[in-house]
């Protein structure tokens, strides 16, 4: 098995297309949660130490009465990943229901963990932008733009091989899915924006 995720893992790479459609119809789900829990941690930390600023907000909380801890922090921003990461996929899996795709949930949700794998890349340009000064920030952000943007093709490619849709339909797909997320987001802090202007005036 370790072989053939290794192949899979290089094969995200040099052939998107064809391993994303062996991976949705083998469906390793055990080894994608795994591989996508240690990346995320990985990441999360990395961005903790390396950011000062964190740090920094803590405590001037704590001179304000009000003690956090980073332990808290980090396993709060860990379950709002997991929380996004599951309706994003499960809008994209009824958005592909509703267009006949044919593929089911698990399809979908283990090849987009698998892509998640690139999100590896993220750790030396993190470690770089944190040790560099401006150049190396420049570079991070370059670099990090240019997975963002690798990743979203390659959830598209997802899209299309786990639900046997053509290309066209999963991007319009993807697009449907960034639309109610952004609803989702913008409208329960719109609502606690003005719940809280209107306390305050």
């Amino acid at each position: 098995m370790s072989e053939k995720l290794i192949n899979w893992f290089y094969g995200i790479i040099a052939s998107p297309s064809r391993t994303l459609r062996e991976i949705s119809r083998e469906k390793p789900i055990v080894p994608a949660i795994i591989i996508f829990f240690i990346i995320t941690l990985i990441n999360f930390l990395i961005s903790f130490l390396g950011d000062s600023s964190l740090e920094e907000a803590l405590l001037f909380l704590a001179e304000e009465g009000i003690i956090i801890n980073v332990s808290s922090v980090f396993l709060v921003l860990f379950l709002v990943v997991i929380v996004f990461l599951l309706i994003s996929t499960l809008l994209t899996h009824l958005f592909a229901r509703l267009f006949k795709g044919t593929g089911g949930y698990t399809n979908f949700l283990t090849a987009y963990l698998f892509i998640r794998f690139l999100a590896i890349f993220y750790i030396p340009l993190t470690f770089i932008g944190s040790r560099f000064g401006f150049g190396g920030e420049l570079l991070m952000v370059l670099g990090s733009l240019g997975i963002s943007v690798w990743m979203i093709v390659l959830e598209i490619i997802a899209i299309r091989e786990s639900y046997n849709l053509m290309t066209g339909t999963s991007v319009g797909i993807y697009f449907l899915t960034l639309a109610a997320m952004v609803v989702i987001i913008v409208v329960p802090l719109l609502l606690v924006l003005f719940s809280t202007l209107r306390y305050v005036y």
